[in-house]
């Protein structure tokens, strides 16, 4: 089910990813001091605590929790903060959502695209041959917005809604707020994609995405000709892969920030933040 041939990063390279961006943007999230946000936070952790009977790691990974905190502290270089430790445990499931996007139809050989139609958006690849990278970028880029904007939508609904929130069963907060989480997860195993040697090439130094690749051509390689295949070059620890793994990581980061920072701005404040990262992290040149 989880055979790397058809996941980009690996199934653990996205989890990674996941919690090393959490780690990052908790730790810059708790120092702007944004306290109505952080106690309702605080309080939808302690309701959905109750409800779990304990903290679920992500598939084929150590505890998530654990794996947060410990990316935290070797951050920040000291244990992480009761705050710090609260928004770990709410936002504990992300990594496993944003691994889980790779299991879909879409993604089965041979007859993925003939049951999910254009399903390598997700990917950010080239479903079709006769698909220029253009518009595949422009496809990508348009469904990671989508979703960004969606959870930065369900999260604030969640956190500004007054009325009995903390009332789970008859009370649409915390459903709410989940649903933001989920298309977070969504919009962020794309922006990882989009760095993933196998899916793009990127400029080294820059970053600047060059091309798009069409998934069938990079599924194999040709061991003849040197080229590697879709599993080797995601290998979080393929040489060629390294650089653009860092990267990853500093947009994982950056695009759950910008998401949690703003759940306390306006609409057009978080459209410009948003839109100006995503300009930043999906340059492309094509």
């Amino acid at each position: 089910m989880t055979h790397n041939l058809f996941l980009a990063w690996s199934w653990f390279g996205h989890g990674q990813l996941t919690e090393m961006g959490l780690a990052f943007a908790i730790s810059q999230f708790v120092n702007l001091r944004k306290m109505f946000v952080l106690k309702r936070l605080k309080k939808f952790e302690a309701v959905q605590s109750a409800i779990e009977a304990d903290t679920l790691g992500s598939p084929g990974f150590p505890p998530t929790e654990k794996e947060v905190n410990k990316f935290l502290e070797d951050q920040e270089k000291h244990a992480p903060t009761g705050e710090e430790q609260s928004l770990v445990r709410l936002f504990s499931e992300l990594p496993s959502w944003v691994q889980e996007e790779d299991l879909h139809r879409g993604n089965i050989p041979k007859v993925g695209e003939w049951l999910e139609k254009d399903s390598q958006v997700r990917h950010y690849m080239r479903s079709y041959q006769n698909t220029t990278p253009l518009e595949a970028h422009k496809k990508s880029k348009e469904y990671i917005w989508d979703h960004l904007f969606w959870a930065w939508s369900g999260m604030r609904k969640g956190v500004y809604h007054q009325s009995k929130w903390y009332d789970f069963i008859n009370d649409s907060s915390l459903d709410d707020f989940d649903e933001g989480v989920k298309h977070l997860a969504k919009a962020l195993h794309t922006i990882e994609d989009s760095y993933a040697p196998g899916h793009t090439k990127r400029a080294s130094g820059t970053g600047i995405i060059t091309d798009i690749y069409y998934w069938p051509d990079t599924k194999n390689g040709d061991k003849s000709k040197g080229i590697p295949s879709h599993e080797e070059l995601d290998n979080p620890g393929n040489a060629k892969s390294k650089e653009f793994y860092a990267m990853a990581n500093n947009a994982t980061g950056a695009f759950i920030l910008c998401v949690l920072s703003n759940l306390d701005q306006d609409q057009s404040v978080y459209v410009k933040d948003c839109g100006d990262k995503l300009n930043i992290y999906l340059n492309a040149q094509l």
